[in-house]
């Protein structure tokens, strides 16, 4: 075998462009469009893509490969060596601030860890991480989540439950994590980054949006800022004070960051609740284990990746098998087909039980909120957040799922439409009691 990294074939860049570079930014970007998620997932896009990579694979024997990228030529990679070699790589070299996502993302989060570099970088780092080392808050978030869920199952109309109606209550348990209670009923401030994250689907190429977006960005900014200044007892902006900050931290711009990741964690809670509508077995399991319930969790978070891909940009040269590789190129880990490489003897397959004996958090194929210096601050919080939510579905109803069709004797889809998620509910047949707590608001969690 030569050194060096390969090339595409003309052929295979088309299919490429076509089935993962479009379709990712017709889904969106930082916002999933529901029209084009339900077009995509009818034709099946990434299993498609799916099976033009592992060609690809077999082709270059295992090699990552240069393909056309949206700004030029781009590094795909293909390997489990290669994803490791990124991820474990150092943040430095291996940057997250690559120009596409940058273009996007500084329209919401302009100040966040996730665009800067270098000291600026391990600055932000040390207060995202202390922010977010949320131990002390575990028994509110906990109450925050059997209450507001409690209220939902109460209020629904009927007994459907659509993805809508999960996601108020998602977003007022974000609100008042984040927060605090005042903040439950201020859907203005989501609706705010919901605005600015459908422009950032846009990548940069909206010019004549630039002047509304910045407005609109400093007036939500702004609402953070009241809320940080006057922070309540029990929220995540009452921890600020205990951060390390410089001059240069900005306290405050980290936060649309971790608005959009309560967001989008939401989409594994929601495939979760899905997965264990269909598995009754690990259902029952999960009601009783913790350690059983946050493996079923992050499994969703594999079988379905809520980031598509992870993307760096060398920052220097650096050597790859031969070749050098120059400063400014993008690199491109394609997660939601790599979580389903068919060399994992599970890849189709709701598979708690890789996260319970450690395989799934060893492999490097799944990486479901990164790896390496790159990981997500937030991590912590979500495998903690999501399971308890999913604990205070599970205890108050039993749920069926309507829509999306899963089938738990046959393979998994590799995309799953959540936009049109629905369950039907029903009242429990028999049930543990549910934690008696109390939230901060007085109002017991049922």
């Amino acid at each position: 075998m030569t050194k060096g990294i390969p090339h595409a074939s003309a052929g295979e860049n088309l299919q490429f462009s076509t089935l993962y570079t479009a379709t990712s930014l017709l889904r969106g970007i930082f916002i999933l469009t529901p029209f084009w998620t339900s077009v995509t997932t009818k034709f099946d896009t990434h299993r498609k893509a799916a099976d033009l990579i592992t060609k690809m694979r077999v082709r270059y024997g295992g090699r990552s490969v240069w393909v056309k990228g949206l700004s030029g030529k781009m590094l795909l990679v293909l390997s489990q060596g290669d994803v490791k070699r990124v991820l474990d790589g150092s943040d430095e070299v291996f940057s997250l601030a690559n120009p596409q996502k940058v273009a996007g993302i500084k329209q919401f989060q302009p100040d966040s860890l996730i665009v800067s570099q270098g000291e600026l970088r391990r600055d932000r780092r040390r207060f995202n991480d202390a922010v977010l080392t949320f131990d002390p808050l575990k028994d509110r978030f906990r109450a925050v989540a059997h209450e507001e869920i409690e209220a939902l199952l109460s209020e629904l109309d009927g007994t459907v439950m659509t993805k809508e109606d999960a996601f108020r209550a998602f977003r007022r348990i974000a609100r008042r994590c984040l927060f605090g209670d005042s903040a439950r009923e201020d859907d203005a401030i989501t609706e705010m980054l919901l605005a600015l994250r459908r422009n950032a689907n846009w990548l940069g190429r909206k010019p004549w949006t630039k002047d509304k977006a910045a407005q609109l960005y400093d007036r939500l900014a702004a609402r953070i800022a009241k809320y940080a200044s006057a922070a309540e007892p029990g929220s995540l902006m009452s921890r600020f004070p205990e951060a390390p900050t410089t001059p240069q931290t900005n306290p405050v711009g980290q936060v649309t960051h971790w608005m959009m990741a309560f967001d989008v964690t939401s989409l594994g809670i929601l495939h979760a609740l899905a997965l264990l509508a269909v598995h009754p077995e690990h259902r029952a399991r999960a009601m009783g284990d913790e350690d059983h319930l946050r493996a079923c969790f992050w499994e969703a978070l594999r079988l379905w990746a809520l980031v598509p891909s992870l993307t760096r940009v060398t920052t220097e040269p650096v050597d790859w098998d031969g070749e050098i590789v120059p400063a400014g190129v993008e690199i491109l880990i394609p997660s939601v087909i790599l979580h389903r490489n068919p060399q994992l003897e599970y890849a189709d397959r709701f598979t708690p039980e890789v996260w319970l004996d450690g395989r799934g958090q060893r492999d490097w194929w799944i990486h479901p909120f990164a790896k390496g210096p790159g990981e997500c601050p937030g991590k912590g919080l979500g495998l903690f957040l999501g399971p308890a939510i999913l604990e205070a579905f599970l205890q108050r109803r039993d749920y069926e799922l309507l829509e999306p069709v899963l089938d738990a004797d046959r393979p998994l889809p590799y995309m799953f439409d959540s936009s049109k998620t629905s369950f039907a509910v029903s009242k429990p047949t028999t049930r543990a009691p549910s934690p008696d707590s109390e939230s901060p608001s007085g109002r017991k969690s049922a």
